[in-house]
């Protein structure tokens, strides 16, 4: 299996030290099945999971069967004492394979490739393939989206799906992060507007624990220093929702 570039290795690393100490801030019970999200070629869940002992059960969800391919595989190398099972469905559609209740159930920056999967259903696999080409077809498909009278109707769709989700699956702890996108640093504002109104809407849903998060966050070494400025992005609490027992 080829691996990813040193940054982003290094990345995934600090993102998975980020839902490590999250998890270790707030969860109270023996955790045995996890289900991580959309985690594109990524296995920060894996890392953070190694790191507090996990052995268990951990469901992959990813509607690209090419990133749920690799990352069953990378997981199964990080975690190898656990069962690792990959489900190749949106959020919607997988509930009715997972069990009713799950420990943990981790994302990180979901909204808008789902928002984009709203849009272009299965042709999507052509804006995640983290290439050159990909990255055209991705912001051309987000001009058309941003431009189209349909935009209220994905926002809602999107939402929709959360709300089908939560109220199926009982979660022990759900996390998810939503922040400034380093991939769209050469756009303008107008994605990361919409994506942040989706994001608003499903915390007010959801709920959140404040306190919770910033004091996991608090004190957090960023490891990264770029034009984002991490510690008021990525580990800014506003960008988070963590909750127990939804």
């Amino acid at each position: 299996m080829k691996r990813v570039a040193d940054m982003d290795l290094f990345f995934e690393k600090y993102m998975g030290n980020l839902f490590r100490r999250i998890i270790e801030e707030g969860n109270r019970k023996d955790i045995k099945v996890v289900v991580e999200f959309a985690p594109g070629f990524r296995a920060k869940g894996a890392y953070a999971l190694r790191e507090i002992g996990f052995v268990g059960t951990v469901y992959i969800i990813d509607i690209n069967k090419k990133v749920l391919e690799y990352v069953e595989e990378l997981y199964k190398l990080v975690l190898p004492d656990s069962e690792i099972i990959g489900l190749n469905y949106s959020l919607g559609d997988c509930i009715k394979y997972l069990p009713a209740e799950i420990d943990i159930f981790l994302t990180n920056h979901p909204l808008d490739d789902m928002i984009i999967f709203e849009y272009l259903g299965d042709k999507s696999d052509n804006a995640f393939n983290n290439d050159e080409k990909s990255k055209e077809f991705l912001y051309k498909a987000w001009d058309e989206i941003l431009a189209s009278s349909d935009l209220n109707k994905f926002k809602r769709n999107v939402i929709r799906e959360w709300k089908q989700f939560i109220d199926n699956i009982s979660i022990g702890m759900f996390i998810l992060s939503q922040y400034k996108s380093a991939y769209y640093s050469n756009s303008d504002n107008m994605i990361e507007d919409y994506v942040k109104l989706v994001f608003l809407e499903l915390r007010e849903i959801i709920g959140f624990d404040e306190n919770l998060i910033k004091s996991a966050l608090e004190d957090v070494d960023p490891l990264l220093d770029d034009e984002f400025k991490v510690s008021d992005n990525i580990q800014n609490s506003e960008n988070w929702i963590v909750i127990q027992n939804v």
